[in-house]
Order: structure tokens, then C-alpha cells, then sequence
């Protein structure tokens, strides 16, 4: 394996994870602010 197909890959892995983390973080603050009010 090549170091930038590695790297490439890294990059779009943790982007991927990257966004669905912050997805559920949005999700959990929303669910939040719902029971706040």
C-alpha cells in the first residue's frame, strides 16, 4: 500500500467519522433543548 492511498483513505475515514459523530452530537443537543423547554 502506497503512503498516499493510505493517507487518502485516513482522510476520508475519519471525515466520515468525523461528520456522523457530530451528527449524533446535533441530534443529542436537539433532544436536549426539546426537554429543556
Amino acid at each position: 500500500v502506497e503512503p498516499v492511498d493510505s493517507k487518502a483513505f485516513l482522510t476520508a475515514y475519519y471525515g466520515e467519522l468525523r461528520a456522523h459523530l457530530e451528527r449524533k452530537l446535533l441530534l443529542g443537543n436537539r433532544k436536549a433543548d426539546k426537554y429543556a423547554r
